[in-house]
């Protein structure tokens, strides 16, 4: 289950979030104006909230919970910030933790990738062995391929980002033929778009259109 945590602080989305096999919420800085740069929430949202929200959810949840990081160089990638980081993670206890980048087109023109060595230089200052770079090794290990479907894998990858059919390869351990063959069936039943990029073809979960009233 992908999630921006945002709501974890209220018992009704942790109840609803309980019988999850995996919860992997985002956490990409703990200082408010970071957040608010970063991920342009509701201005009700205090981002101290939702890692105490992470907290209390970690005591009552008994699957696997993972921290997704996502880094945006010169921004949340100072002393200060990871420091902030590491404070949290500590205290959250997040059973993985991955550093992600921008990979794809993005939303806005100000955000850039960080390099390989920018990532190594976070995991390392970071200092946990449950760590890992996404695309860097594959997230996925054999226990939990067989226990979640490879569409199911597949979709849940690409709600988090879009990706290109080796992204997938390399992201999930899957084959590249059971991946084309996967979004083959996504994109017949309108449940992905593709796109052609500079680096590949980009696959992207169509959101859900607003049903019309009237």
């Amino acid at each position: 289950m992908l999630t921006n945590g945002s709501l974890l602080s209220d018992r009704a989305v942790q109840d609803e979030l309980l019988p999850a096999d995996r919860v992997i919420p985002t956490l990409s800085s703990v200082f408010q104006q970071t957040f608010e740069h970063i991920h342009h929430p509701h201005p009700s949202l205090k981002i101290e909230t939702i890692i105490e929200g992470m907290i209390e959810f970690r005591k009552r949840y008994t699957g696997q919970l993972w921290l997704e990081v996502f880094v945006v160089p010169g921004l949340n990638t100072t002393d200060e910030e990871l420091t902030g980081l590491k404070s949290a993670i500590a205290r959250i206890r997040p059973d993985r933790i991955q550093l992600n980048t921008l990979d794809r087109p993005p939303a806005e023109e100000w955000i850039g990738p960080a390099s390989d060595e920018e990532l190594e230089r976070i995991r390392a200052y970071l200092g946990t062995s449950n760590i890992e770079i996404a695309g860097k090794k594959a997230p996925v290990s054999p226990a939990v391929l067989e226990q979640t479907a490879a569409a199911d894998l597949i979709y849940a990858t690409l709600c988090r980002r879009p990706s290109t059919v080796e992204d997938l390869v390399r992201t999930t351990g899957l084959s590249g033929a059971e991946v084309a063959k996967i979004l083959g069936s996504f994109e017949r039943n309108g449940t992905v778009s593709s796109q052609r990029m500079d680096r590949g073809v980009f696959y992207a979960i169509v959101p859900e259109q607003p049903v019309r009233k009237g």
